[in-house]
């Protein structure tokens, strides 16, 4: 076809007069045809494609924007509703939103009133908001109390820390009757993990440095960079292998390029075919001239893999304007039409994506110059592989297996000292116990159960017992592993997705079987 033929069958500019009754959708269609206004009418279009079909949506939210409230607007209801399944943000952004928690207000001021005036007056100021400077202690001191607790005294990514902060807001909001969710209690009541690329530049890092610096080794939080990238990357491998994917740029900054990033980390890094994400649209004022990451169009981005081929021809959008002007009225198109889907709730799926991106990237371990095992949590402490030649019920398997989730097994109830049936062993690292593995021979086949400490979850200790399992039965000449994934377990289709990742198949009893490799 020539480009006079694609050109005679393009779209006419030939917008009608505004009546004051169209829907958003309808306006959206017909008075958006030319410059920013079609850059904003083709975001609203991958949105609204994106809102109706099974795309996993990653959100990028940069700038002032929990101060501005944009996430109460916008991206709260857009969680609440299954739109967005996992975020990227800043820590200042979800340090400003715990304001309004404890009842503090973020005021409109004008940006000229002078601010050597407004700094003696102890108001801080974000361009046209005002907030008084006792908010910024009163938060510190929230932090710095939630901070203590003892489930934060251990190595933590940044998705399972803001886990934990956002179940601490929402507790505390329960308790104080706040009606108004903060952004990280939303998320954490429906399981949208929270990632932050450079946590170290926002306010609740800091209440993390005075803490370490006046407690010493009594404060346990450490951030695990590493495994905070490769858990990015482990999501996006385990979603874009289940369907389509969208990335939905909400400013530029770090968490752009942070959620872009898990891309170069599958395909450069670690060898993998990723294609890249399927939807991209952005939200930026920054000349693409610039060369500053913040105004990467999508073109830009599938030269380093970060986008697929037909995201840039026909799915990706860069729009030149701030997006507290447009994004609320794109919100407003998409809610105005009842747009929802079921929760992902992908934080309960991190640790299976966790271990199925280990297993799929461990046959490069073999190039890999002194590699020892995948790391563990805080350090490369040796595992130990230790048979119990009389197993007995003991503290270590009242906490490592009963304290599993209820419905996660079906086990008797056992006291202290009782004798247990089949063969155990236990994982050690660092002479702490962090997990179980149990075989029982039946009528030649194994039947097998695991169980990692739950701080040592997402770190190998799963896939260690599973392969020292399948050694075990082969020494005994046993032909099948099998498992049977509890009905009411709590985590079910994650540790099927497990097993399953790891060649284990379902017969017609419900069991996960796997044949027992004669070279193990």
């Amino acid at each position: 076809m020539s480009l006079q033929d694609t050109f005679s069958d393009a779209p006419e500019v030939r917008p009608g007069p505004i009546t004051g009754r169209e829907t958003p959708a309808e306006l959206l269609a017909k008075a958006f045809p030319a410059y920013v206004g079609r850059q904003v009418r083709t975001a609203w279009q991958l949105m609204r494609r994106c809102a109706g079909s099974e795309h996993t949506v990653f959100l990028t939210l940069s700038g002032a924007m929990t101060p501005a409230g944009l996430h109460r607007s916008c991206l709260i209801p857009l969680i609440e509703r299954g739109l967005v399944d996992v975020v990227t943000t800043t820590g200042a952004n979800l340090y400003h939103d715990a304001h309004r928690v404890i009842g503090h207000a973020i005021r409109e001021i004008n940006p000229a009133a002078g601010d050597t005036a407004l700094r003696e007056a102890r108001i801080i100021r974000i361009y046209d908001l005002g907030m008084d400077e006792q908010v910024l202690l009163d938060t510190d001191q929230l932090f710095e109390q939630l901070l203590q607790r003892p489930e934060f005294q251990r190595p933590l990514t940044t998705p399972r820390l803001h886990w934990l902060l956002g179940k601490a807001l929402y507790e505390l909001e329960q308790r104080l009757g706040v009606t108004e969710p903060s952004l990280l209690s939303a998320a954490y009541a429906a399981d949208v993990p929270i990632f932050v690329g450079a946590p170290q530049d926002g306010s609740i890092f800091l209440t993390v440095v005075k803490l370490q610096a006046l407690l010493g080794d009594a404060f346990g939080f450490r951030l695990d960079a590493a495994a905070d990238v490769f858990e990015m990357a482990a999501l996006q491998w385990q979603v874009q292998q289940a369907g389509d994917t969208a990335v939905w740029i909400l400013g530029g900054g770090v968490p752009k390029n942070y959620t872009l990033q898990g891309e170069p980390t599958l395909s450069q890094i670690f060898e993998l075919d990723a294609r890249g994400f399927d939807v991209d649209l952005q939200f930026c004022v920054d000349p693409v001239d610039n060369g500053a990451l913040s105004s990467c169009p999508a073109g830009e981005g599938h030269t380093w893999g970060k986008v697929s081929a037909a995201c840039v021809e026909t799915s990706s959008v860069y729009v030149h304007a701030d997006l507290t002007a447009v994004v609320p009225w794109l919100v407003h198109g998409l809610l105005s039409e009842d747009a929802r889907r079921p929760l992902k709730r992908l934080f309960r799926q991190l640790d299976g994506a966790v271990e199925a991106l280990r297993a799929d990237i461990a046959p490069l371990a073999a190039g890999v110059k002194g590699y020892a095992g995948p790391p563990t949590p805080g350090g490369t402490m040796t595992r130990s592989w230790i048979q119990e030649k009389t197993a007995r019920w003991d503290a270590d398997k009242a906490r490592v297996v009963g304290g599993a989730p209820e419905g996660a097994l079906d086990l008797p109830t056992y006291k202290a000292g009782d004798l247990l049936p089949g063969e155990w062993w236990r994982v050690t690292e660092g002479g702490r116990t962090v997990g179980y593995g149990w075989l029982e021979n039946t009528w030649g086949d194994a039947e097998i159960l695991l169980a990692v400490d739950a701080e040592h979850q997402g770190h190998g200790v799963g896939s260690f017992i599973l392969d020292h399992l399948e050694q075990e039965a082969a020494a005994r000449g046993l032909n099948y592993l099998y498992n049977v994934v509890q009905h009411g377990h709590p985590k079910r289709q994650e540790v099927t997705h497990f097993l399953q990742t790891r060649g284990f198949a379902a017969n017609a009893e419900g069991q996960l079987r796997r044949q027992v490799s004669a070279t193990t």
